[in-house]
């Protein structure tokens, strides 16, 4: 059962009331439009900036297939995904009998950011990847290969309704 602790004796998870910046002020939202919550990471050293705990437990759950893949951007367009870019992608989506609430994480990163256009499926990132505009890490670019999970034990049923304005 995945059952995070979001409140103990003492302290709890904090709450983003503000909505402004990825994982800024909490991994909970106080919203109406809140699609999600973060709970745990297994990658400990990364869990302060995230406003969560570490769970070096967690760690190898993708090796099981207890875990599925998203892909967050670590550049191009501007946007509420995890790093500040457009939304991430999830190879599994909400619903599905292979999606998990234990996301392992890999980041994509443009070669040419300026070139960069808002990708919304698997097959568009996979796509990308071929033809060499994009380049994947594992985990994050800083972490060097080392994947992690995060949990976010509510899962992701809103559509994905972004849109890339310009000004």
């Amino acid at each position: 059962m995945n059952y995070p602790t979001v409140k103990w004796p003492g302290g709890e998870l904090p709450v983003d009331t503000a909505v402004e910046l990825p994982l800024a002020g909490g991994p909970l939202l106080d919203a109406p439009e809140s699609r999600y919550i973060i709970t745990d990471t297994s990658a400990t050293p990364m869990a302060p900036m995230m406003n969560i705990q570490g769970s070096p437990g967690s760690a190898g759950l993708d090796e099981v297939g207890a875990a599925s893949t998203i892909t967050v951007f670590g550049n191009g367009i501007s946007g509420p995904g995890a790093m500040g870019f457009q939304p991430g992608i999830f190879r599994e989506e909400a619903g599905n009998p292979a999606w998990s609430p234990l996301w392992d994480h890999f980041t994509a990163v443009w070669k040419d950011p300026t070139a960069a256009v808002l990708l919304t499926n698997q097959a568009d990132l996979d796509a990308r990847v071929a033809a060499g505009e994009i380049e994947i890490f594992r985990g994050t670019p800083d972490t060097g290969g080392q994947g992690f999970i995060v949990n976010c034990p509510s899962p992701v049923v809103a559509p994905n309704d972004f849109e890339v304005t310009t000004s």
